[in-house]
């Protein structure tokens, strides 16, 4: 029985142990949802397949995906320790009749810390009106894959005053369905938190993945030893066993953010500006690419009659630290330009099952005669998006539109001549039935550019959806 199977077993059976029963602090839930997919041209649109657990694939015209989700939460009588576990299995019928459980997981949560591991995906940032999910690196893109992790349950006070901080380790197998087979991933982030939103909150925080060890088709076995996990989770030079490359620079394909995120809030609404900025080296680490970042800016109301939040989003990946040409010859030096987001000489590209892990905006991906992503063939980006979501009827109508347009230009190593424009839109409704636990839902989404084939492409689609919720 696969790994996935005997997680989601396991989940079920404590489920069924942890019912809610007279312990009305115990809760337990679980939603039945269908979603029917249509796509002009057999080819699925990008709000379709982006953000969608690596489930939709990109060429199918119709596809029938079913899903039982189920969460639940169980708090010891003491009141010292709670137990949260959830499970996501999900049919997929179209071209081929695939099920899968792309969730499952048990968390155990005391007062200061959270440990538990499984499959299970990142969390959603900003309401999920971001396209990249208010970061480069994480989000709900490719598939989960088995991780263990521990982290402060919150932002954990440090003194009197409005000072906290949070911080998260995790440690992941990405399996076999990569270019290298059973690569291993070390993640680790502190965020720092000072203020309140009623005067000024900033939050500062360092976000670092690392994908070692594993089989690579044309290496063989990778380093992974015990001093070779050290040296990535510190970032040192590889070892002896390690390739010229890693011996030179760092062990293992590195790479990261920090986040710089302020909050105020006013009589009825709440704003947060936010800029991310991403690193795979020193030089990014001192931001010697300091054009690159992700600028956004978002507004919750609170207590408007049919507006949610508002959303606006500039991507910047066109610097890389510079061309690092010479300066007489005009000649490629290799120092410190060029830094090539998302790509590394051994593991080819920060992608797990053909999906990117963080952004989907950085694509198409270049993908080897065996199937496997090698590359990412446009990752110098200028992208902007909106997003805006609201009610109506009292709230048993929620509607969203989300638009995207971006200017790509290949690689340093692969330039686009002349640059690709893309643009990305999609609206959806929901209705809640009022004495039903029962909702309906609509999409529509569409694709105008040049970016996947150099040939202006038009795409379109819709989605219509229904689900039940039991609690």
């Amino acid at each position: 029985m696969p790994i996935s199977s005997r997680l989601a077993l396991v989940v079920v059976l404590l489920f069924a142990w942890f019912q809610p029963g007279s312990a009305q602090q115990n809760t337990a839930d679980i939603h039945i949802v269908h979603h029917t997919f249509y796509g002009a041209d057999a080819v699925m649109p990008f709000y379709f397949r982006a953000n969608q657990l690596g489930q939709v694939p990109y060429k199918v015209d119709n596809l029938f995906r079913t899903q039982v989700i189920s969460h639940g939460v169980w708090h010891a009588p003491n009141g010292r320790l709670s137990v949260a576990g959830g499970v996501r299995a999900l049919n997929l019928a179209g071209d081929t009749n695939k099920s899968r459980y792309p969730e499952a997981y048990l968390n155990f949560t005391t007062k200061w810390v959270v440990f538990g591991g499984g499959l299970y995906a990142d969390s959603i940032q900003q309401s999920g009106l971001s396209v990249s999910n208010g970061n480069f690196l994480s989000g709900h893109n490719a598939a989960p894959f088995f991780r263990l992790k521990v982290g402060t349950n919150g932002y954990i006070p440090l003194g009197k005053g409005n000072f906290r901080f949070a911080a998260l380790w995790e440690e992941g197998t990405m399996g076999k369905d990569n270019l290298v087979k059973n690569t291993l991933l070390h993640h680790k982030q502190l965020f720092l938190r000072w203020g309140t939103t009623e005067r000024l909150e900033f939050t500062w925080g360092i976000d670092h993945y690392a994908q070692w060890s594993g089989h690579s088709p044309t290496a063989g076995e990778l380093p992974s030893k015990p001093m070779d996990y050290l040296r990535t989770v510190f970032s040192l030079p590889g070892g002896p066993d390690a390739n010229a490359s890693d011996q030179q620079n760092v062990q293992g394909n590195q790479l990261g953010q920090y986040y710089f995120i302020f909050r105020k809030s006013y009589p009825g609404k709440t704003f947060e500006g936010r800029i991310v900025h991403p690193f795979e080296d020193f030089s990014g680490m001192v931001f010697v690419n300091f054009p690159d970042n992700l600028y956004s800016m978002m507004m919750t109301l609170h207590d408007h009659p049919f507006l949610d939040k508002v959303i606006l989003e500039l991507t910047n990946t066109h610097h890389q630290s510079g061309a690092d040409l010479d300066k007489k010859t005009g000649v490629y030096r290799h120092r410190n330009g060029r830094d090539n987001y998302f790509n590394h000489g051994t593991y080819g590209s920060f992608t797990h099952k053909g999906f990117m892990l963080g952004s989907p905006l950085f694509y198409p991906l270049n993908v080897s005669p065996a199937g496997y992503a090698t590359s990412v063939a446009s990752n110098r980006i200028v992208a902007l998006h909106a997003g805006i979501s609201g009610h109506l009827f009292q709230r048993s109508l929620t509607w969203k539109l989300m638009a995207t347009g971006s200017l790509n230009s290949g690689r340093y190593s692969g330039e686009y001549e002349p640059k690709r424009d893309q643009f990305h839109a999609m609206a959806e409704a929901r209705y809640q039935f009022t004495k039903l636990p029962l909702w309906l839902s609509a999409t529509v989404a569409a694709d105008r550019g040049n970016l996947l084939t150099g040939h202006h492409q038009e795409l379109g689609g819709v989605m219509v959806g229904v689900g039940w919720v039991w609690r």
